[in-house]
């Protein structure tokens, strides 16, 4: 078994652990990643890159079905979805290539190493079969993984997409049921209508995307009912699988009984903070009945009297690229700091 001992260690190689991995070292401590891959951040490879150049198609489609109120008759588009998706994974694959090119360095320089770790001891880390990394501090930047009902989980997995599998499509479905009216089923909801794909997005409690006011709620709920069908407080009857994809029995906004079929669910109900199996009770952190970490303290991303640090996605907070580097930045310098004072940090959005 070899054994390496670093100042600190980060699990996660994305936006966040890149960053906290640079401030350990700035602050004059030595620091290793471990990623179990793929390589590549959230935001590049599965979030809001991809995203833009899919709903950048669907307005573009939009755009020429628009054109006839300026006097502009280009006629009823052409959608070629293998082309509009290949497009989309095509300029993805650019984007990560530049935090592929990253990665690479640091691992030539061996200071990012592949594999799963766990935390076996206070201080200790297993990653994969034949390696343990001893740390002061350990910054966990893991990220999230799409939130699935229990009731949608149990559809097979051929008709189940999520924001991270959509943009692997070979070709566009006729009809997508979106799960989920937050921004992300927003988005992606309006981009494939407006690629010619049969949408319904469902939603409860009433959310409709970020929106707070109202009015301006209202407002954005008949636009976007102008365009596809969209239910904020829907109430499931029955779904069940059948020959031409998934059928749903549900009530809408209105109260009325509605059933429908869909060739593919896109489940955008959330994501979860990635936590489970990383074995963070080992090093004295105490989770919660969600799976939380007890006692993390947002302004210095410390669990506690733990040496365990939260940066990014996984830490709850903001969810947002900008968000996720200063938290890099403030875990890894924190990290580096142990055993010393840990200390609040700016971040650049007050």
């Amino acid at each position: 078994m070899k054994l390496h001992t670093v100042d600190v260690a980060v699990i996660g190689a994305g936006t966040a652990g890149l960053t906290a991995q640079r401030a350990a070292r700035k602050a004059g401590a030595t620091a290793l990643m471990i990623d179990r891959g793929p390589l590549g951040t959230t935001c590049a490879r599965v979030g809001c890159m991809p995203s833009k150049l899919l709903i950048a198609a669907g307005e573009a489609a939009h755009a020429v079905h628009a054109a006839g109120m300026f006097g502009v008759h280009a006629g009823t588009p052409r959608i070629d979805g293998p082309a509009v998706l290949g497009r989309v994974r095509s300029e993805r694959d650019r984007f990560v290539s530049f935090v592929l090119a990253d990665c690479e360095r640091l691992a030539a320089a061996g200071e990012l190493l592949a594999g799963e770790a766990r935390v076996i001891a206070p201080d200790l880390l297993q990653v994969g079969e034949s390696m343990q990394v001893r740390f002061a501090g350990l910054v966990v930047a893991t990220g999230t993984v799409p939130a699935i009902p229990a009731v949608f989980m149990a559809l097979p997995h051929e008709l189940l997409l999520t924001n991270e599998a959509v943009f692997e499509l070979a070709d566009l479905p006729a009809s997508v049921l979106v799960v989920g009216a937050g921004p992300i089923g927003l988005e992606l909801g309006q981009a494939l209508q407006r690629l010619g794909v049969r949408v319904t997005i469902i939603g409860n409690r009433g959310v409709l995307g970020p929106l707070r006011d109202e009015a301006v709620k209202g407002a954005a709920y008949a636009a976007l009912r102008r365009e596809l069908e969209l239910h904020t407080q829907y109430i499931l009857e029955d779904i069940r699988v059948g020959g031409d994809g998934v059928t749903m029995r549900y009530r809408g906004d209105d109260g009325a009984l509605r059933t429908g079929t869909w060739e593919r669910v896109l489940v955008a109900a959330g994501r979860r903070s990635q936590l489970h199996g990383l074995g963070l009770e080992r090093a004295g952190v105490e989770l919660d009945a969600q799976g939380q970490p007890r006692g993390f303290d947002p302004h210095t991303l410390r669990v506690a009297e733990t040496p365990v640090f939260l940066a990014g996605d996984v830490s709850g907070l903001r969810p947002l690229l900008h968000e996720a580097s200063d938290e890099g930045h403030i875990a890894g310098a924190n990290a580096a700091s142990l055993p010393g004072g840990v200390v609040a940090r700016p971040r650049r959005c007050p």
